[in-house]
């Protein structure tokens, strides 16, 4: 709260928790400080930490996802990047090579401060509204969109970036009060207002001289060892696989690597993308599922897709470590794939 209240309303707090979880069971925590609430659903699909630290009266911090940084565990990460945002010092947030959002609330006598901060690429969100009173945010847009005492004015810049491009550009969203946090930024609120801070620039990493061969298979070194970094000692493992350049090659390191891979394709029948992806599992011999789809679901291909994973989970057909976080390229397919390519192009 920015009003000074000491706790939220009930009524709010209720619809909060109502709007979190899609999946019923889901195991919801909640923790409460001087003038703040928060609430989780905390899923379970990439590891069993909690994602939540409690570190004295009015301390309270919240993680999404893996920092996969120098602490070498999720909990010793979250750790190291609370004390680090607590003096000031990001070189945990910089160091880290995850994906993954989170937020740091501390409450004192003469004030409060609630800091936001995500990945250096922005690939895990945070959307959050903030207005006289209180600060909201949310990993998913769908939250803030179900919360009714949050206004819902359209952001006709963001309608027609999203009708050009699939998406908003920049911080927007779709609401004009409603923004995203920024690839590499850490925002802060207080009594004196928000500020933001960006702690990671592209344009900061040095320019390399390595030129052909050389930067390939330096490039290539990284991104084994990206795939190594994740998998850790799990010996099987589910991925996505369609005709795309980035999924062949995870699957690729992964079945290299020692893994049993299952793998997983939703292109319509008889496309490119399906056929390319079981010719490519029959000849490395890793088990290829096929749920074709037809045309664009109603609900969008990424609901679609989670409720398929969730269907497959539920019924016991994955033996991985981590059924429910299946690996993943994005974007293989219209890029350097050859799917989609005709004879003209």
């Amino acid at each position: 709260m920015l009003n000074g209240a000491p706790s939220v309303e009930i009524e709010r707090r209720t619809q909060l928790e109502q709007a979190l979880s899609r999946r019923k069971g889901a195991a919801i925590i909640v923790a409460e400080s001087s003038g703040a609430f928060f609430v989780r659903a905390a899923s379970g699909a990439l590891s069993d930490y909690s994602g939540l630290l409690t570190l004295g009266h009015g301390h309270v911090s919240l993680l999404a996802g893996q920092p996969l940084g120098l602490g070498g565990s999720d909990k010793r990460d979250h750790e190291l990047i609370d004390g680090g945002l607590a003096s000031g010092d990001c070189a945990p947030l910089r160091t880290s090579r995850g994906v993954f959002c989170g937020s740091r609330y501390a409450a004192a006598p003469n004030g409060f401060s609630l800091q936001l901060f995500g990945d250096k690429l922005g690939v895990r969100p945070i959307y959050y509204w903030h207005g006289p009173d209180m600060v909201l945010f949310a990993t998913a847009l769908r939250i803030l969109e179900a919360l009714p005492f949050i206004p819902k004015v359209r952001d006709d810049v963001a309608v027609v970036e999203t009708i050009a491009h699939g998406f908003p550009l920049a911080d927007r969203t779709r609401f004009a009060d409603v923004r995203l946090l920024r690839e590499g930024e850490l925002l802060r609120f207080d009594r004196d207002g928000c500020s933001a801070e960006t702690y990671w620039r592209w344009q900061d990493i040095s320019q390399s001289c390595m030129r052909g061969a050389t930067a390939a298979n330096a490039a290539y070194a990284v991104f084994r060892d990206a795939i190594e970094v994740r998998r850790g000692t799990e010996d099987q493992v589910v991925a996505f696989l369609s005709g795309g350049m980035d999924s062949r090659a995870i699957v690729s390191v992964l079945h290299e690597s020692g893994a049993a891979v299952q793998t997983l394709n939703f292109a319509p029948d008889r496309s490119q993308d399906q056929v390319f992806a079981r010719g490519y599992a029959e000849q490395i011999g890793v088990p290829f599922l096929s749920f074709p789809r037809d045309g664009a679901p109603p609900q969008g291909f990424r609901v679609a897709l989670a409720e398929i994973v969730r269907e497959l989970v539920d019924a016991g057909n994955f033996s991985a470590a981590r059924p429910a976080a299946p690996w993943s390229g994005d974007g293989g397919s219209v890029s350097l794939g050859n799917v989609y390519l005709d004879d003209q192009v």
